[in-house]
């Protein structure tokens, strides 16, 4: 019993009787909140600690499925936990509020030992749709959580929303060089920066952009939001330091150990998290959680289509006549699955289920714009070139930091990547991948593209509403498939945003059914996205 109810209860007893009953003595917990919340161990019994390792302790299913499989599964954590026992103090999570006092088993004190950069925000240019106006309020009065919201739900906009409402210096965390320049790009256009403002760190810092990017600080830190890449953060930790608000993008991939080394020591007072989905293939979506928070906001598809900015996709399973003998095979005294590499290198080796990807990607580039995902860049690249030899206009959309191999002034798509520093048909100079995959949207956008080649660099940021097909030509996760819902809707939601004179979205999904993994795949897929037979 704390003092306040002792006290009330005493208030509450009759005249004269006051002294029947004694305050109970009180022991309330302190826990100081700056990295991770961090609590004396005396103030947790044997039970509590107990309650608190279990909540706080996630089982990576990778690991398990490693060992099932007969690998060795000693990289692999088998499980991660979001709290420690240090010396007299017990630490946890920041995110994990609830699961500490649960624990404590009352509301303990708090002592507010984060970090806070007090900045005045440009003035913002845009409109909010209604959800990202709610979504944004939320996310700044409650400090810390995720935001949950599909392709086109503009998490962008809500979490920078936040972050200006916030009124902190943001550094905003990412894990690839192509969602740091949409970042950028969307800071220049919705608010009104000055020369400083904004900073680069890592990624796009050395790459040309456009008039714009002269305001940006490149390779240092901006005065009021700064877009830097993980790795050159994991690299470089001061980068971090000096910052109200920390913003991670793409929250659903941040249980990753490398992550979570560059956004737990973190002492911002705000630290926001975004993700299109709460689902991992070794199910530790709990460590996002504990590290960030709780969803503060899930948007959902209604309030999309209220918006008028969301349109339904149809997902279309085309059948290929490939198959091998994957069954497991006896090691010693254990039987051992196929690795799922060597049966990619048999789907892609196969002439006849080649034929069938080629003559979809066809099919899919006559109907409308098109995407083809490949697990396998250089796949990607056949794939390309066979769809150049048809007279289809084709560019690529890959990752790393060289340059280009495809020409989008002639149209050039060499059937072997190469490192040029000039096309070898018009002698125009080859785009830095940056420059590149920026200009090959446009060009989506302004119709001069109509199929683009990608890896799963297109999974996450991809901006081109024109797109109205795309072709799945090798499977996105390994044949037990718990990571195919997630990827897949990702993928959907390049489909499904709204463009003018775009009719409906179709993905066509290679399965390979006569395999049983190919079977059990496309059973998911008419369960989770009511899928039909081509």
């Amino acid at each position: 019993m704390n003092r306040r109810n002792a006290s009330n209860l005493q208030e509450n007893l009759p005249l004269g009787r006051r002294d029947e009953v004694a305050p109970e003595p009180v022991n309330v917990a302190t826990v100081r909140v700056g990295k991770d919340l961090s609590v004396e161990a005396e103030a947790l019994d044997e039970e509590a600690i107990e309650r608190l390792a279990a909540s706080c302790t996630h089982a990576n299913k990778a690991h398990d499925r490693a060992v099932k499989a007969g690998y060795y599964g000693g990289n692999v954590r088998p499980s991660v936990e979001t709290w420690e026992e240090s010396g007299v103090f017990v630490r946890v999570a920041r995110g994990a509020t609830s699961k500490l006092v649960e624990a404590l088993g009352a509301e303990p004190v708090w002592i507010d030992e984060t970090e806070t950069a007090p900045v005045a925000w440009p003035a913002y240019r845009g409109e909010l749709r209604g959800y990202q106006d709610r979504a944004a309020s939320i996310a700044a009065a409650a400090r810390q959580g995720v935001v949950v919201g599909g392709c086109g739900s503009g998490k962008t906009e809500i979490l920078l929303a936040a972050s200006a409402r916030s009124g902190q210096r943001t550094l905003v965390l990412v894990d690839t060089r192509d969602l740091q320049a949409q970042w950028i790009g969307r800071v220049l256009e919705r608010y009104a920066v000055e020369p400083g403002d904004v900073g680069a760190v890592g990624g796009v810092e050395s790459d040309p952009r456009g008039a714009d990017w002269r305001l940006v600080n490149r390779g240092t830190g901006g005065r009021v939001v700064t877009v830097a890449t993980v790795q050159t953060v994991l690299r470089r930790p001061e980068e971090a330091e000096g910052y109200g608000c920390v913003v991670g993008d793409e929250a659903h991939v941040w249980a990753a150990r490398t992550f979570l080394e560059v956004v737990a020591p973190t002492r911002a007072a705000w630290r926001l998290g975004a993700t299109a989905t709460l689902q991992r293939s070794d199910g530790l979506i709990g460590v996002v959680l504990d590290v960030f928070g709780p969803v503060l906001y899930e948007v959902s598809d209604a309030e999309l289509g209220d918006a008028g900015v969301l349109q339904e996709a149809t997902v279309r399973l085309v059948r290929t006549p490939f198959r091998m003998d994957a069954r497991p095979r006896r090691r010693g005294r254990v039987w051992v699955h196929v690795p799922w590499n060597e049966v990619v290198d048999r789907m892609i080796a196969d002439d006849d289920r080649h034929a069938v990807a080629v003559s979809t990607c066809l099919r899919a580039a006559r109907e409308g714009p098109t995407l083809v995902l490949s697990i396998r860049r250089p796949y990607a690249v056949e794939i390309g070139a066979a769809l150049a030899a048809e007279g289809v206009r084709v560019a690529s959309l890959f990752g790393g930091q060289g340059r280009a191999s495809d020409c989008l002034r002639c149209g050039r798509f060499p059937e072997v990547e190469g490192d040029e520093a000039r096309c070898a048909g018009c002698g125009a100079p080859l785009l830095r991948r940056g420059e590149h995959n920026a200009a090959v949207l446009a060009a989506v956008e302004a119709g001069t593209v109509r199929v683009v080649v990608a890896t799963s660099v297109a999974d996450k940021g991809l901006d081109a509403p024109s797109v109205s097909r795309a072709v799945v030509v090798l499977p996105t996760a390994g044949a037990k498939g718990e990571a195919v819902s997630s990827r897949l809707r990702q993928q959907l939601g390049r489909l499904r945003r709204v463009s003018e004179g775009k009719a409906d979205s179709v993905l066509y999904y290679l399965s390979d059914e006569e395999m049983r993994f190919g079977r059990e795949r496309a059973g998911k897929l008419r369960r989770r996205f009511g899928a039909v037979n081509d």
